[in-house]
């Protein structure tokens, strides 16, 4: 799916999501990459410096900020996510549990 375009299928606009069970009571949750991103300070702080509440802007986070999303490899599963801003560049690298084992920042190929 193009980012920024609706699945035809079951018209949802995120590329990716992590799909979730409680340990304790066994809820089932879903949830879109770029939630995943906000466990990582440096990534709230880049959202911040670019006036994004990632609590209230997360439908903007996704249309706006997130880039692209690749998935690198499938065993172990690793996804980049690139979000980019005003000519900033954060690129996060999530596992398959949707924690960030990885991130570096930089300009933006745009810039």
């Amino acid at each position: 799916m193009e980012p920024g375009r609706r699945c035809a299928s079951c018209d949802t606009i995120f590329e990716v999501q992590f799909i979730r069970v409680c340990d304790v009571c066994h809820l089932l949750v879903t949830g879109p990459s770029n939630r995943y991103l906000l466990t990582e300070p440096r990534v709230l702080v880049f959202l911040d410096e670019h006036e994004y509440d990632p609590w209230e802007d997360w439908l903007r986070v996704e249309l706006e900020v997130v880039e692209r999303q690749t998935v690198l490899s499938e065993d172990p599963f690793e996804l980049e996510v690139v979000l980019e801003a005003d000519g900033d560049r954060v690129v996060a690298i999530l596992d398959d549990s949707g924690a960030v084992t990885g991130l570096h920042e930089g300009a933006s190929a745009k810039a």
